[in-house]
């Protein structure tokens, strides 16, 4: 096996070169879901062009058409490989079995076919041609696999490249650039292949596309190291994957949105196609929580995940999403940009608040329970002595509750206990505090309200009760249920020094003398009286 140096082989060799420090720059960036597939790209080409600088330097036949035929590893994996690096740039991270079969089945048995030639399937009547170029040719006609299987194959696959890279140029404004490059790269080579196969160049026999290879390798490094090609995008679609439930949005490290998922479309109502390239202010702007953290995308913002909580209107029920900020990073620590996932913990909530409710209701009225009737009396009556409201507590005691619990039955004096509750809240308004504080014991806090009106209301509390009828099950007897009621205003013993102890006490004492006076009646709390009982 012989060869011989040409000068016409310096320019393949120069894009070898170039493919050589690409793989580089690829093989570091493997674990990037497009890294892989970018260098099993440059390693088929690069196998192209060193089999063509070998193919022009050997003499014999034999050596020429082993080197052809080893071209032919690169020429037929290339365009494949090149299909798969668009996909997974453009976010496509899954490809279905049948159809990675089928793109496989074809190149290898290209490889297979090339070195075997069965019945001239590959290559009919091979020569080596002196007299057409400045180095000895090999010459030979395509066989039927190559016409009518392999050249149309690497034209829909190809073809099918182009027009996602050109699909995603018109849907993505934000990353018109970045595909640009890719496509201008395919094209480069894909064109001159076209123009060489046409038989149309002024050089015959000499094959200038492996010399593309080269200047498509140089537009690739300007994507690379000048507009970044592969720092966010790859990274970004490593975490959004299209059928998370959780929502995702990422940024690039000016804060423009590159990629959002379809369960971040279904939660904002906005689109992919129209937030990329937009900035999250204008974009989320019925969302002040998930801008503001969209919009924390500057360099200097590479704090660790930041956590915080949004609320969605959706119809007359409410979503509740948690919203989980992470910086997205190079291996090396460079900032890139930050992913916000949106993470619906609607049920989460649901059940906290149901806990929350439990643990301040009564589980038999469903009214406040004591605690809670306290905390939210001792701020309302803070509330009043801030601004110089009145307010009245109300005190209220089943009468003869002991006599229906032994006549019929703990279980009538649960049903008397919920129909004074339910009875009392049909009275009250929205803003009046009611709680049960233990046995047949009722309070009421009455805000903006004086004594006098406070007697009133209490008044028509007695009277709903007083109507009640509670039927004893089973049969149609039914029980009547009074209330001794007592009344004290906030405010009247203490003046500004007045305590939720105090106003306590004095309607104990007002709902005592209720009781001595005969039952089923309201009494307001004896000021005077009350003020010498306790000095």
């Amino acid at each position: 096996m012989s060869f011989q140096f040409t000068s016409q082989i310096i320019p393949i060799a120069a894009a070898a070169a170039i493919l050589v420090g690409l793989f580089y720059v690829a093989w570091n960036n493997r674990k990037d879901p497009v890294g892989p597939w970018f260098a099993a790209t440059i390693a088929a080409l690069f196998i192209w062009c060193v089999g063509y600088v070998l193919e022009i330097l050997a003499q014999g036949l034999q050596a020429k058409t082993l080197f052809a035929n080893t071209q032919f590893i690169g020429a037929a994996t290339s365009s494949v490989c090149w299909w798969y690096l668009t996909r997974r740039y453009l976010g496509s991270l899954k490809t279905s079995r049948f159809l990675s079969i089928g793109l496989w089945l074809i190149p290898a048995a290209t490889i297979a076919l090339a070195f075997t030639n069965p019945a001239r399937l590959f290559r009919v009547n091979p020569i080596i041609e002196f007299t057409a170029a400045p180095f000895p040719v090999l010459h030979a006609d395509y066989g039927p696999w190559i016409l009518w299987v392999f050249l149309p194959f690497l034209t829909l696959v190809n073809v099918s490249a182009l027009f996602l890279l050109i699909r995603s140029i018109i849907r993505n404004p934000g990353r018109r650039r970045h595909t640009l490059v890719l496509l201008v790269s395919l094209l480069m080579p894909l064109s001159t292949t076209v123009v060489y196969v046409l038989d149309v160049l002024p050089w015959k026999d000499y094959n200038p596309t492996p010399i593309m290879f080269g200047v498509s390798g140089l537009v690739l490094t300007l994507g690379l190291f000048r507009w970044r090609l592969f720092d966010i995008v790859p990274l970004a679609r490593d975490l959004v994957v299209e059928n998370l439930a959780d929502g995702v949005i990422v940024t690039d490290r000016s804060g423009q949105i590159v990629d959002m998922n379809l369960a971040a479309e279904r939660i904002t109502g906005v689109t992919r196609r129209d937030a990329v390239g937009g900035r999250a202010g204008s974009l989320f702007a019925g969302f002040t929580v998930l801008a503001q953290l969209l919009e924390e995308a500057g360099p200097e913002l590479t704090l660790p995940t930041n956590r915080t909580e949004m609320t969605v209107k959706t119809g007359p029920a409410n979503r509740f999403y948690s919203l989980t900020s992470s910086p997205v990073s190079k291996r090396g620590g460079r900032f890139l940009g930050r992913a916000v996932v949106l993470h619906d913990i609607t049920e989460r909530v649901s059940l906290f608040e149901q806990a929350r409710e439990l643990a301040s209701k009564d589980d038999l009225t469903g009214l406040f329970n004591r605690r809670h009737f306290f905390e939210l009396t001792a701020k309302e009556l803070e509330r009043s002595r801030r601004y110089h409201t009145p307010a009245a507590m109300v005190f209220m005691d089943v009468d003869h509750f002991k006599i229906v619990n032994d006549t019929y039955g703990h279980r009538m004096g649960d049903a008397v206990l919920r129909g004074v509750a339910d009875a009392c809240k049909l009275t009250l308004r929205d803003n009046d505090l009611m709680g049960r504080f233990g046995g047949e014991e009722f309070a009421v806090l009455l805000p903006h309200t004086p004594l006098p009106e406070a007697m009133a209301v209490a008044e028509r509390l007695r009277v709903a009760v007083e109507s009640l009828a509670v039927r004893i099950d089973p049969g149609d007897k039914t029980v009547g249920v009074t209330v001794s009621v007592g009344v004290a205003e906030f405010g009247e013993a203490g003046g500004a020094a007045d305590t939720l102890d105090a106003v306590l006490e004095r309607a104990d004492q007002a709902l005592y003398a209720a009781k001595e006076a005969g039952r089923n009646r309201v009494v307001a709390a004896p000021i005077k009286k009350i003020l010498k009982a306790v000095g």
